[in-house]
């Protein structure tokens, strides 16, 4: 029957006309039809990169005065304000403000970057402190991201620890934002020989912290830049890919003098370079109002209101003895004149 259905063991079942169809083939058909086929040839896989990291040397430039120039890093104190050990790190001074040599701060940076990488591939440990409000979330932020340990916060305890919690061991390095703020952790660390890394202003001392860095310390766009290029530091001795270091061009390169004159009298400030000087006078402003009110507060704590006397100023121990006998003296005198008038009517 043509629908007769052939089958062998293990095989697959064929009809009888399907057969006598495939006895008419000729040879050469057979032959094509019984040929393996050959797959496509499989999707080359993409080999990987081994050298996706650059490497960078120590000597490459880690910023560029143009990059610290575009955040304002360059903008000091009031001139009244400096502090005269500062002095070598100064450019010159436009409308009463000082002005940081950049040329000198990214000399500083690249050795900072340099010396805190080292510090971390030798397996040292960093602390970030920044507890000046413009400071917080940028150590937050960096700290969290380069795996370091950090404080933000002065007064709650909890808030204070929170970033050192997980410290096992004293840091063997300390990055501060603005010597002066935080002048009791640079303290503490001298004590325990602690590795140094401070961003320094124009009121600062330079000699307090190991690795000093002269920027704009007020202002919020220049702390990012810096501390993010120090937390690079610690992302590149872990293996890790740079945020903010080595994005300069060949079109960033030059010194101070190819962006702002020598003759600071010609140079003008921008409309952004005018927010951040204002904000560098509030911050004067406030700075001597909190002076003040620790001259007055230590002042008021000399002379202090005495209960027995009333008066001001130190206190007299044997002030009280001196007014117990001034009494007595004032009592004795009218009786001796009572004493001595009888005596004279008697001469009478």
């Amino acid at each position: 029957m043509a629908d007769e259905v052939m089958q062998m063991d293990g095989e697959i079942p064929v009809t009888a006309d399907a057969l006598s169809q495939y006895m008419s083939l000729s040879k050469e058909t057979i032959d094509d039809l019984e040929a393996p086929v050959e797959s496509a040839p499989a999707a080359e896989q993409p080999k990987a990169d081994l050298m996706s990291k650059t490497i960078h040397k120590d000597s490459d430039p880690v910023v560029s005065v143009k990059e610290l120039i575009a955040v304002g890093a360059h903008y000091g104190h009031q001139a009244r304000r400096w502090n005269p050990n500062m002095k070598p790190y100064i450019y010159g001074k436009k409308n009463n403000l000082h002005i940081l040599d950049l040329n000198k701060s990214v000399d500083l940076i690249q050795k900072a970057y340099v010396a805190l990488k080292k510090i971390v591939e030798q397996g040292g440990k960093v602390l970030f402190v920044g507890t000046k409000p413009v400071a917080k979330e940028t150590v937050l932020n960096e700290a969290t991201r380069s795996g370091c340990f950090y404080g933000k916060e002065r007064d709650r305890l909890s808030s204070l620890l929170g970033g050192i919690k997980e410290m096992r061991k004293r840091p063997d390095a300390i990055v501060v934002v603005d010597s002066n703020w935080e002048h009791n952790a640079v303290h503490e660390a001298k004590l325990l020989h602690i590795h140094t890394f401070g961003l320094i202003d124009t009121n600062c001392e330079p000699s307090d912290v190991e690795f000093p860095i002269p920027v704009n310390v007020d202002g919020p766009e220049s702390v990012k830049l810096i501390i993010g290029l120090l937390a690079d530091a610690v992302v590149a001795a872990k293996g890790g890919e740079a945020a903010y270091a080595y994005q300069a061009d060949a079109a960033d390169a030059g010194n101070m003098e190819s962006f702002i004159p020598e003759d600071l009298s010609k140079y003008q400030f921008s409309q952004d370079d005018l927010k951040v000087v204002h904000a560098k006078i509030r911050e004067d402003i406030f700075a001597a109002k909190r002076k003040g009110k620790k001259r007055r507060k230590k002042a008021s704590k000399k002379f202090v209101k005495r209960p027995n006397g009333g008066n001001h100023g130190p206190k007299d121990e044997n002030r009280g003895e001196k007014a117990q006998e001034a009494p007595k003296a004032t009592e004795a005198a009218p009786s001796e004149k009572t004493e001595a008038k009888p005596a004279t009517e008697e001469t009478k």
